[in-house]
């Protein structure tokens, strides 16, 4: 019995810390790609409820 608590602990723990780092990369990859968008000049679009990034280039 204390191998499968054992066992239960290690594939929750797991989980946990590999959701958070995906959270973590999201983030930061959202964050570059917003640097990347002002460096060509074009207005960065953040849905912070979906994670999701769009960038929108102002026409001159």
């Amino acid at each position: 019995m204390k191998i499968t608590r054992k066992l239960y602990f290690i594939v929750a723990f797991s989980f946990v810390f590999i959701s958070i780092s995906f959270l973590f990369m999201n983030v930061f990859s959202i964050q570059q790609a917003v640097e990347l968008c002002k460096d060509v000049g074009g207005q960065p679009q953040v849905n912070n409820g979906l994670f999701s990034f769009s960038c929108e280039h102002q026409s001159n």
